[in-house]
């Protein structure tokens, strides 16, 4: 909320005030490994809180979790403008900017001021996410505060806390990972060397620390599935068949994530032919027409946004056929020397 009384104290001048007082504790980094957890935490949160009386902006957010895990497997950093793309899902806008008036919440109990440094002291704030020297648990409940405080959003931004605080988790390998696909569906079949212990690291430190960054369980089946498809580890007939089966909302929550995984991977507007080719896709075709035109990201999209079956099998094809470019390029250019990339590492599929 960004109206109210203007006279009351400003709680983000307090937290700021208290944030750098706090003896923030300290510990080994070791912690021993306890296994899978029973359930994923954030999506019973959000299930739980918002299923029954908002089912559509659950969705959204539950989309919008899927994202920020994906961001985190990754290793991308947390600033404004990754929290930003989270939230334009999370509201169903096309932009989420930083507000531009003091904030309340707690019915106008609380406000939060504006001054001309408040949203570079906020990028300021998420970069200590990373702080190397504060444990895991700290950084996460600092981040999911800072982002309370600096309310930088006209709403959601308790959504956007929580997202923030997964993420952070998320990043070093905490959350749960979400549920995979039925052993019997022709994806959800193991794969090779999947024969150790289930929630044991794949690299797992020596020393008993924390698995590395990047080899995390916010891994899902969906983006190996993806990543095997686009590296030719698994026939693309094979993923057209998965993609089919998959509902409406599910077939929509695929092609954002592909969309957004071609972004990450640096996809640029000369891919668009060998894309088209590699898709077998017609130049006359809508995906092949939109992604001929303007900026490749926007136009990824559009693509990625396309409403009846048949275009959105086409856009399925075209979208993994632009991450097979994308990122093939950037494995030669950037990782031909090795990478914490868990995806260029994948085996073949049985």
């Amino acid at each position: 909320m960004t109206s109210g009384p203007d006279h009351q104290p400003d709680a983000l001048a307090d937290w700021l005030g208290i944030r750098a007082r706090i003896s923030w504790p300290s510990w080994s980094s070791t912690r021993p490994d306890s296994g899978a957890p029973a359930y994923d935490g954030f999506r019973d949160f959000f299930t739980t809180t918002r299923g029954s009386r908002d089912p559509e902006g659950t969705r959204r957010v539950l989309t919008a979790l899927g994202t920020a895990l994906a961001d985190a497997d990754q290793g991308e950093r947390l600033d404004f403008a990754l929290l930003t793309n989270w939230q334009r899902t999370v509201l169903h806008r096309a932009s989420a900017p930083f507000r531009t008036a003091p904030a309340f919440a707690k019915a106008g109990r609380e406000r939060y001021g504006l001054t001309p440094r408040t949203e570079a002291l906020f990028e300021h704030c998420l970069s200590e996410s990373a702080q190397p020297d504060l444990p895991l648990p700290s950084r996460a409940a600092r981040t999911y505060l800072d982002v309370l405080f600096f309310h930088p959003f006209e709403d959601g931004n308790a959504r956007a806390a929580m997202l923030a605080l997964a993420f952070v988790l998320a990043r070093e390998g905490a959350p749960p990972r979400p549920g995979t696909p039925p052993t019997n569906h022709p994806l959800g079949r193991r794969r090779s060397r999947r024969d150790r212990p289930r929630g044991t690291p794949r690299n797992p430190d020596p020393h008993g620390g924390a698995p590395p960054v990047g080899r995390k369980a916010a891994m899902t089946e969906r983006d190996v599935i993806l990543n095997e498809l686009a590296q030719g580890l698994r026939p693309v007939s094979e993923g057209i068949e998965w993609f089919d089966g998959l509902g409406p909302d599910e077939q929509s929550d695929v092609l954002r994530f592909l969309r957004h995984h071609c972004v990450q991977a640096r996809a640029v507007a000369e891919d668009a032919p060998e894309s088209i080719r590699r898709s077998g896709l017609r130049p006359t075709h809508t995906p092949a027409v939109l992604i001929s035109r303007g900026r490749i990201d926007m136009q990824l999209g559009k693509i990625a946004g396309l409403r009846p079956l048949d275009e959105r099998r086409k856009a399925f094809r075209l979208l993994i056929a632009v991450l097979s470019i994308a990122d093939g390029r950037r494995r030669e250019r950037f990782c031909s020397g090795g990478c914490g990339h868990w995806w260029h590492d994948l085996p073949a599929a049985d």
